[in-house]
């Protein structure tokens, strides 16, 4: 992905500086007044007077400064107290209700102890009243250019039977969403019920009349964007998910699509109401730009998509215009820390490499700004999407995952085995974290092998739909699942999400007394190496290192449809008994013994035999003291499954599971 990289570049340096990790040795002592001195030392003295950059890159006890500077005592004209309207930082201008910025005056100031990275002349806003009549040019603009919001770029669900229907999920009711509506209301409990009215998904039956050429439309997609501002806006109110992060970005993108069609004439509307819906779409700008608010995971394309398209529409207004840089720059961030250099989408979920490639394109963001490769890299992450999903087009079950994909279809470069091994399709995903051996596209009775090492290189951040589950896998043999992941489960803070997030869910060793929660430790570094092709097989080796836990270093040694062998060495740092589990799919009923386990799975009789000293072997199906045994069947709902597993002693290090498959 050069192109991101180098816009990254282009756009970020100078403004954010560059992560450092060493302390080159010209600067790791102190150092005089007026050669290399950080601007906060320069400021403190109240040598304000900064001079040329003398370093670009120092830390100094634990602390990172971009620029070193050549300070001294300030002339008599800097600084100087800026007057408002020349000179002054957006804070300023905001607190002071001057939001008409203009264009730049400054690129690097300082006044009492802040720093602004620019300055600007800033006046007041044309003022829109609630009522009466409108000044020329502040609501409808005369000569219009529509950037097109096609309703597409909205993020549209399902379309539903009726416009009176609220139910954005099938497993919940239907509930009456009259105008003027309760927005704090919360019926059935649920976050992500919350999440999708905030959004406005009440306007979907709407939006797809007007797909269908209804303009008569538009006046209903109104009288809701309305109804969320006297809510929230007129009436002061508040709720839960009003300023939920995607929420807003999906929000501002269907204020742009309204407001367009009526600047276009599509929708004749009171000036009183399009005072209200301007003033809405200011107070989204001005959230969706506060840096803070932007959520580093996926639910910042939304937006950054949502106020790019309310800026396109705004644009004849000037300050929105100039707020689009704002999205350039920080789409380019998180592209840069979204994928990997294999396009694969880093938040550990199959699924979610679907969701957001998809999004990038269904919101146009190739077009929509200025980035070059963007296209290249939806090109290429589609080109990966097959092989994260089963041979029928399910999405792997990893991270939170669930529904249906694009299965693996077409020509795939065969690696074939010596003898009657048989030839098989290969993908090595290491370097993003996914190893994937598997039948060839077409096979009656498919074979698959998905390791999951995803690498969370994003330190002190936990990514969103990160499971601990790393070094799990899946297998499919014979065309049927054999070992599961207990899969997505959903959003909702509860015992069951906990379960799913721990170590205990997943096809993995699980320590028997402390929970391993991705949201309750540091992101840990996973190493998977490329896969290796041997006479009989293919080789995935990996290790994820637990500060304070544990160190687990896994080998799986797989002849696709024959056997699999997983060893592993655990060097357990607590005083806790460590579990070695397997999770089989929910119809399977195994038989254990003293070894292991056996199962028959259509004409396939699995045999697994367990080897390590002091270890007992027992196994668990739906439990909640403390949960286990539970594969996700769709959003919220669980069903039992069995867990084979193998509880050994604190400071047993070596041990292995042999499995083979027999006809």
């Amino acid at each position: 992905m050069p192109g991101i990289r180098e816009v990254v570049v282009m756009l970020l340096v100078g403004v954010m500086g560059a992560l450092v990790h060493g302390v080159p040795s010209a600067f790791a002592s102190d150092h005089d007044w007026g050669s290399g001195t950080p601007y906060s030392e320069c400021r403190s003295r109240g040598l304000t007077n900064y001079g040329p950059v003398t370093g670009k890159r120092w830390i100094r006890n634990g602390t990172f400064y971009a620029n070193l500077y050549h300070c001294t005592a300030p002339t008599a004209t800097t600084p100087r107290e800026p007057d408002w309207g020349s000179g002054t930082p957006y804070s300023e201008c905001r607190s002071r209700g001057l939001t008409n910025y203009g264009p730049v005056t400054g690129k690097r100031w300082i006044r009492n102890g802040t720093f602004y990275a620019n300055l600007y002349h800033c006046a007041a806003p044309a003022v829109i009243p609630a009522s009466g009549s409108v000044p020329a040019g502040v609501l409808r603009p005369d000569d219009y250019s529509s950037p097109r919001v096609v309703v597409e770029e909205l993020s549209v669900h399902h379309r539903p039977p009726s416009p009176g229907v609220l139910q954005p999920r099938p497993d919940l009711p239907e509930w009456d969403y009259s105008l003027p509506m309760d927005w704090a209301a919360d019926p059935f409990e649920d976050r992500n019920w919350q999440f999708l009215v905030h959004s406005w998904v009440m306007m979907e039956y709407w939006l797809y009349a007007y797909q269908d050429g209804d303009l008569g439309s538009l006046e209903h997609i109104a009288a809701i964007a309305l109804d969320w501002e006297r809510f929230h806006v007129q009436n002061n109110l508040e709720s839960r998910f009003q300023w939920y992060d995607m929420a807003a970005g999906i929000r501002a993108s269907r204020l742009a699509f309204l407001l367009d069609n009526i600047f276009v004439g599509n929708l004749d509307i009171e000036d009183d109401d399009l005072a209200a819906l301007t003033r809405l779409a200011e107070l989204h700008v001005r959230k969706l730009l506060d840096p803070r608010f932007l959520s580093l995971g996926n639910h910042g394309l939304f937006q950054l998509a949502g106020l790019n398209l309310l800026c396109a529409v705004l644009s004849w207004r000037s300050v929105y215009n100039s707020a689009r840089s704002y999205v350039d720059t920080a789409f380019a961030r998180l592209l840069n820390r979204w994928f990997t250099d294999e396009s694969v989408h880093r938040e550990n979920s199959p699924n979610y490499h679907g969701i957001v490639l998809d999004a990038l394109q269904r919101l146009r963001i190739a077009e929509r700004t200025r980035l070059p490769g963007v296209r290249t890299l939806i090109e290429d992450g589609a080109r990966v999407t097959p092989w994260l999903t089963y041979p029928d087009g399910r999405w792997v079950p990893v991270g939170d995952s669930a529904g249906i994909g694009l299965p693996l279809t077409g020509p795939v470069e065969p690696h074939c085995l010596d003898g009657e091994a048989g030839c098989w399709a290969v993908r090595d995903l290491t370097k993003s974290g996914y190893a994937i051996v598997r039948s060839l596209p077409g096979a009656e009775e498919s074979s698959m092998l998905f390791v999951n090492a995803m690498f969370v290189n994003v330190v002190g951040a936990v990514i969103r739909h990160k499971h601990t589950d790393d070094l799990g896998f899946v297998l499919i043999e014979g065309g049927r699942e054999i070992f599961v992941d207990s899969g997505k489960y959903g959003y909702n803070k509860d015992h069951m999400r906990s379960y799913v997030l721990s170590a205990r869910a997943h096809n993995i060793p699980s320590l028997v007394s402390r929970p391993i929660d991705p949201r309750k430790v540091d992101p840990a570094e996973t190493h998977l190496q490329p896969i290796r092709t041997t006479d009989s097989g293919f080789v995935v080796e990996g290790f994820v290192d637990r500060p304070g836990l544990l160190r687990h270093e896994r080998t799986f040694s797989y002849t696709p449809g024959s056997s699999l062998t997983i060893r592993d060495r655990l060097y357990n740092r607590t005083s806790s008994r460590w579990q070695s589990n397997l999770h089989l799919a929910p119809d399977l009923d195994p038989v254990i013994n003293t070894s292991g386990f056996l199962v028959q799975v259509g004409d396939v009789l699995v045999r697994a035999v367990f080897e390590g000293d002091g270890c007992q072997i027992d196994m668990a199906r739906g439990e909640t003291d403390p949960y286990q045994g539970w594969v996700s069947v769709g959003y919220l709902e669980m069903t039992p499954a069995t867990v084979v597993r193998a509880t050994c002693p604190p400071d047993l290090v070596d041990t292995s599971w042999r499995i083979t498959f027999q006809r």
